[in-house]
């Protein structure tokens, strides 16, 4: 009896060569790993729809399967050549295993056990992908996106490679789309768009709608070279394919690879990388709308040195500087939403800050220093603020988010 599509099994533990030969005859794609931890990493690649295991490796094996929270639905049967003992099979069930195998079994009972666990993974697959899925694009939800970061983030961020890198596009002049063509065709414009990044990254990529007119795609195991060479090809095909409706998107790349905490000040959290990508790729975007749009600006424009000469919208206000040192440092500073420029300071890159502000009422922020330099101060970039005063920075600066919304 041969299944009626072919779903991909991970056998995992030793002696079950003779069942994968069986499990090929009977139509399923299979693999195998000798060890729990060759699955786990195997499983990130291939992807199984089922787990078999052997009864060999014990409930443990199982444990460490669903501790994986990107496989802890995949649904797991345990194989036994042989009958086992009442308590082997409860004490399995109790590990979350979905099922038992026990020989002997005919290849049709076994299809039917096969066959049951799937029917329902593939239930639960539909039903997860409608909820985590953009309703006009198709593309993954904005909740779906930080789900899936923070997978990445936690796999990625170790020292040494790979670099997980993020871009962030926006349609260009979007509310003219709009304005000109009507609302239907501008969701017509913003699906096309969404199919084309989707269709041009990889199957490991994650392509999800930000909001509005924006998207985020999250790019594993991708150099800053590579990043940029990726959001080049995107730009390009947007213009090529949607030139008859003359659309165009602005692209901003940013990438984080760990490094010692010196250069944070600290070891950064899960969040706190997810925020960092999201932000310096937010103003490498900002750059490039506000440099002509329909082209991509890196993270590195906004860093170090070349941040500097980039012109700021800011307020100059008194700020006070909690240092890593315990000193309160009162200087005046010159500050925009994303970060300020603070004179006649000599802090290291990398030290983090808590920021006081002079406003009514007060904002206070905590950074990081991007820049610094002898005689001309360092430059300090937010990774937070206090309760609303991100809000309350930006009703004050008032500029940039009218520029943002006028440059659509």
């Amino acid at each position: 009896m041969l299944v009626e599509h072919p779903a991909r099994l991970l056998l995992v533990g030793p002696g079950l060569a003779p069942l994968k030969d069986r499990l090929l005859g009977l139509g399923f794609e299979v693999e195998g790993a000798p060890t729990v931890s060759r699955a786990l990493s195997l499983a990130q690649t291939w992807f199984p729809l089922l787990f078999v295991l052997s009864s060999e490796l014990g409930p443990d094996a199982c444990r460490r399967l669903r501790q994986d929270e990107s496989l802890v639905h995949v649904p797991t049967i345990f194989y036994s050549p042989r009958p086992l003992p009442e308590e082997a099979l409860i004490q399995g069930l109790e590990a979350g295993a979905n099922d038992f195998v026990v020989e002997p079994c005919s290849s049709a009972l076994l299809t039917a056990r096969i066959g049951a666990q799937l029917t329902i993974y593939r239930s639960h697959i539909a039903l997860r992908d409608r909820m985590v899925r953009d309703e006009l694009t198709g593309v993954f939800s904005r909740r779906y996106l930080f789900e899936s970061m923070r997978q990445h983030v936690s796999r990625f961020s170790r020292p040494g490679p790979p670099v997980l890198a993020c871009l962030m596009l926006d349609v260009d002049h979007f509310k003219a789309v709009n304005d000109r063509l009507g609302h239907l065709e501008g969701d017509r414009i913003l699906r096309d768009v969404a199919e084309l990044i989707y269709s041009m990254t990889r199957k490991g990529d994650v392509v999800a709608r930000f909001g509005g007119e924006e998207f985020v795609v999250i790019l594993p195991s991708t150099s800053p070279n590579g990043a940029a060479q990726v959001a080049e090809k995107l730009r390009r095909a947007v213009e090529r394919d949607c030139r008859q409706e003359k659309v165009t998107v602005s692209i901003g790349v940013s990438w984080f690879q760990s490094r010692p905490s010196d250069d944070w000040g600290h070891s950064p959290g899960d969040e706190e990388v997810i925020n960092w990508l999201l932000a310096r790729a937010d103003e490498a975007l900002y750059r490039a709308k506000s440099a002509g749009r329909n082209r991509v600006s890196l993270q590195s424009e906004f860093l170090g040195e070349e941040r500097r000469n980039f012109p700021r919208l800011g307020l100059t206000v008194g700020v006070s500087l909690g240092s890593p040192t315990g000193q309160v440092l009162h200087r005046i500073a010159e500050v925009s939403a994303g970060g300020m420029a603070i004179p006649d300071v000599d802090l290291r890159v990398g030290d983090s800050l808590e920021v006081t502000m002079g406003f009514d009422p007060p904002v206070r922020a905590v950074g990081h220093v991007v820049w610094s330099r002898v005689g001309e101060g360092c430059g300090l970039v937010f990774d937070g603020f206090g309760e609303g005063g991100r809000e309350h920075l930006i009703r004050l600066l008032g500029h940039r988010t009218r520029i943002r919304r006028r440059k659509k």
